[in-house]
């Protein structure tokens, strides 16, 4: 679980060394699926979430340094958010200058086509990869345990991450546990 709350700013740089400061860093072992043939390279080498105190899930992905392009311009990112039994889908296009092109909710009613909603996401690719997406938007409450599913397309790939365990903290400071070594 994050141990601070985060207001990064969304722009594709990490503006400042505390800006990300108390979130869960996931390197890409973490994230990676075992295949029988390894991956030559890896596009991601870290990945990071956190939580703001304006109830906005915030993801930051940073690039493998080998990987030779600019970082994740172009790349379309699909977020799956499953709670208890529902999935939220949240569909973002970036440009080739790594500009929101769109963010898309997909809800699907039953056995129908996912029909795409605007989402409020903010996203931006420059060095580094940072999303923000309210909560109501993919089902998220304090408190609540989901299971994040994250799958990046480029011009060149597809490639899904092994899901990610969130737990979402309290936004009450009374249920806040803190210690001190």
């Amino acid at each position: 679980m994050p141990a601070a709350w985060i207001a990064p700013t969304i722009d594709g740089y990490e503006d400042d060394f505390f800006e990300w400061q108390g979130t869960v860093c996931l390197s890409w072992p973490s994230l990676s699926v075992p295949t029988t043939m390894q991956r030559a390279s890896r596009p991601v080498a870290a990945l990071r979430f956190g939580f703001s105190r304006v109830r906005e899930f915030c993801l930051r992905l940073d690039p493998d340094p080998k990987a030779g392009r600019p970082a994740f311009a172009g790349t379309t990112l699909d977020l799956s958010f499953r709670v208890a039994e529902r999935t939220h889908r949240l569909s973002v296009e970036l440009d080739d200058r790594g500009d929101l092109r769109r963010a898309d909710l997909l809800a699907a009613a039953a056995q129908e086509e996912p029909r795409p909603r605007p989402s409020k996401a903010r996203a931006a690719a420059r060095k580094i990869l940072e999303l923000t997406v309210p909560f109501e938007e993919v089902g998220l409450a304090p408190g609540l345990h989901a299971g994040l599913l994250v799958r990046l397309g480029t011009p060149e790939e597809g490639l899904e991450l092994r899901e990610i365990d969130l737990r979402v903290p309290s936004f009450d400071p009374k249920d806040r546990s803190w210690s001190a070594l």
